[in-house]
């Protein structure tokens, strides 16, 4: 199968396959209880679609302010 990608295709999945497993390493040891001082602040890029949803994602976490 020989596909054409260009390369705004290119950084678009590649960055959220990258932010995609950013979040899942940093939501998967946030288990503990957090304090006031362990916000974590989250800059969303784009918020159409997948960028909703990981600013919905973000927003259900604990210790998570989304800027």
């Amino acid at each position: 199968m020989n596909q054409s990608v260009n390369r705004r295709d290119f950084l678009k999945t590649s960055s959220q396959a990258a932010g995609g497993l950013a979040a899942a390493a940093m939501l998967s040891h946030s288990r503990k209880i957090l304090a006031a001082n362990d916000t974590v602040g989250v800059a969303i890029v784009g918020t159409r679609g997948r960028g909703k949803e990981h600013m919905l994602g973000f927003h259900r976490q604990p210790g998570v302010k989304i800027l």
